[in-house]
């Protein structure tokens, strides 16, 4: 039987989530798809590092003790969703204290347009997860049409 201890933290911020999952689909008026509708089942969420540059978005997500096999990342219309699982260890008898977090873990980002689908690159290592999502530049952004009034 998996005990799962009840944490303030971990409840309040899936709670978060799930406003900021309802609110974005009715901003942009989207359902949620197959593909999110597990976003708001998670049972906890690795802690994130998001940072911008002029030429890139990059996202460190902290997933030790997760196999690559176990991560899934996908582009669902415009959100990155980041998901895995990790499992609990076989023996937990006389464990003393545990607050290492198992089960299915789920992040989603809205991805900026200027994104540039193609290029984005993924590294684990070390029990870090590191996405590098370069942007378009402005060329591939937009495109001059000329209109002639006449």
């Amino acid at each position: 039987m998996r005990r799962r201890m009840w944490n303030a933290g971990r409840e309040f911020a899936q709670f978060q989530d799930q406003l900021n999952h309802l609110f974005g689909a009715m901003a942009t008026g989207k359902r949620p798809t197959e593909e999110t509708k597990d976003y708001g089942r998670a049972d906890w969420r690795p802690a994130t590092d998001v940072f911008e540059t002029a030429d890139a978005v990059s996202i460190m997500l902290d997933v030790p003790g997760i196999r690559r096999d176990q991560l899934e990342v996908n582009i669902v219309e415009d959100r990155l969703i980041i998901s895995g699982e990790r499992t609990a260890p076989e023996k937990t008898e006389g464990q003393r204290r545990g607050e290492r977090r198992y089960g299915r873990f789920a992040r989603s980002f809205q991805l900026p347009t200027e994104i540039d689908r193609e290029q984005i690159a993924a590294d684990y290592k070390d029990g870090v997860l590191a996405l590098r999502l370069p942007k378009r530049t402005t060329a591939q952004l937009a495109q001059r049409i000329e209109v002639n009034v006449g």
